[in-house]
């Protein structure tokens, strides 16, 4: 086994014709797989969303610890709070790479007010002073699928890593744009939001490009040589601005972790973070008018510019995000004239009172009555607690849905059918609880032996703790027929968790097995 400072690795090597160790390789590979699951579920809870709401809380309500009153941004790195006693600072020293940055007063509105309160401001992001803020890792900050080798940062001689941000504040359009003067009519059309010499207040967002149109923070790619830096780091680490001409090009992300492209419906692009909380995907194929109009709180744009309509440009659902179905109107249906009847004669056919009967289809899942999903090829029906709404993208899982509460807290649920070689549920359950010998942060809490629908059950609650964050999860086992088995993972922050666990015990419950 191997650690680094973010990420665990197992290797194993076993005698494949040993019938014990195959026993032992596939109940790791079991274990690894739902303890993936749950990292993923805790990873869900802190992606895009939650950083884009902290965006958006700042700018509504400021941060008083350092005087930025509400509907007021901070600027692009905070001044180095000084005392008269000890003369006036040094010019290198007022530079804003050598401050603290921007991105620090996002920390209260993620939970990091303990990290906040760390951050000496008076000194650089450098000094020793620093070092232990700068070497914490926040969450929001980072986007898992990137390379572990991204998490943190080597920064010249100092003797330790800086945690990375994977995002950085957008100033306008031009590198330098971070230091236009704020009322400069040469380039007060290119300013962003933020800016070293002040940033732009909500008010004026709002009355200009508008909130939902105006981009506050960008992901940047990690194999460049201007991409992930240190969050803590003032300066271009943090905030950049884009380029005349091509703008969107720099930004345009690459692989992941495993060396697939990052793309989202198979485009590639980038992901913004606008100053009204949500967040959207920027085809690379975006004009440069509409992307560099988005990177502006003023200035020209294309007539028909309207992010909420430009296929390029299209919105990010947040995980409980309700997506209504456009309402249409159906055409007036004019009324037949009466079929004068005759007597001796039975009256025509009305093809549009009698149709044939329909074909129907096969469905392979389909809604029944009670409001159950019935998956006929899994073997299994479902019905998910009220309020809660299907997930289309269950990362590898048969079906999965998500529950109500604030993005990205909100709770999930993933079912699992596979393939068993017999046994009892509880066998695979056990099984499951080898991940707490590979992974110290699992741990089991409770288990119970039921039935459901009359087949053999089990119930299994764990807790993770990751990067502060714990994740619990219940997870039931059904023994169906034909060798199959039916798995439920309920995850949720701790919290969140309590509040919906007699919603996760009254699904499970009411699971049936064909």
């Amino acid at each position: 086994m191997t650690k680094d400072k973010n990420t665990v690795n197992f290797v194993l090597d076993l005698v494949l014709d040993n019938p014990t160790l195959n026993k032992i390789q596939a109940m790791t590979a079991l274990s690894a797989t739902v303890m993936r699951m749950e990292m993923e579920a805790a990873a869900n809870l802190f992606l895009r969303h939650s950083l884009a709401q902290a965006g958006k809380l700042l700018g509504e309500q400021g941060l008083s610890q350092k005087q930025v009153a509400a509907g007021n941004y901070p600027p692009g790195a905070f001044a180095r709070e000084w005392d008269r006693s000890d003369g006036e600072p040094l010019r290198v020293d007022r530079e804003p790479g050598n401050r603290i940055s921007w991105m620090a007063s996002l920390l209260p509105y993620m939970g990091q007010q303990n990290l906040f309160n760390r951050i000496n401001f008076k000194q650089s992001w450098r000094d020793q002073d620093n070092w232990i803020a700068g070497n914490t890792i926040v969450p929001q900050f980072q986007d898992p699928m990137y390379p572990s080798t991204t998490r943190y940062l080597a920064v010249g001689d100092l003797p330790l890593d800086f945690a990375a941000t994977h995002f950085v504040g957008i100033a306008g359009v031009g590198l330098d744009a971070a230091r236009y003067k704020r009322g400069d009519p040469a380039t007060e059309h290119k300013r962003g939001v933020l800016g070293y010499d002040g940033s732009a207040t909500l008010d004026e967002v709002r009355k200009g490009r508008g909130l939902s149109n105006t981009i506050l923070m960008i992901q940047v790619r990690h194999d460049d040589t201007t991409g992930v830096s240190p969050w803590i780091a003032g300066g271009g680490a943090t905030l950049r601005g884009v380029p005349e001409s091509n703008s969107i090009a720099p930004f345009v992300l690459s692989t992941d972790r495993n060396g697939k492209p990052i793309s989202h419906q198979n485009k590639r692009g980038t992901y913004v973070l606008m100053t009204d909380g949500s967040v959207r995907f920027i085809d690379q194929n975006v004009s440069d008018e509409v992307f560099k109009a988005m990177c502006t709180v003023n200035g020209p744009a294309p007539k028909t510019f309207d992010p909420a309509k430009d296929p390029n440009t299209p919105l990010i659902p947040g995980p409980n995000t309700k997506i209504k179905k456009p309402v249409t109107k159906e055409p007036p249906v004019k009324a037949e004239p009466p079929v004068k009847k005759d007597p001796g004669k039975d009256p025509p056919i009305d093809k549009k009172q009698n149709p044939a009967p329909e074909k129907k289809e096969k469905s392979i899942v389909r809604h029944l009555g009670d409001g159950r999903i019935h998956d006929k090829e899994a073997g299994f029906s479902i019905v998910f607690p009220q309020g809660w709404q299907r997930n289309l993208n269950p990362q590898g899982a048969r079906m999965g849905a998500f529950g109500a509460g604030k993005p990205p807290l909100a709770p999930d649920l993933k079912v699992i059918v596979a393939k068993h070689e017999g046994g009892s549920a509880k066998k695979l359950a056990q099984d499951t609880k080898l991940v707490s010998q590979i992974f110290k942060e699992w741990k089991a809490l409770s288990e119970t032996a039921l039935t459901i629908d009359g087949k053999d059950a089990y119930a299994l609650e764990t807790q993770i703790s990751l990067q502060g964050v714990t994740v619990k999860t219940l997870t039931y086992w059904i023994i169906g027929s034909k060798g199959s088995y039916c798995q439920l993972v309920f995850a949720a922050e701790g919290s969140v968790f309590d509040r919906n666990r007699k919603s996760f015990e009254q699904t499970a419950l009411g699971v049936q097995i064909d």
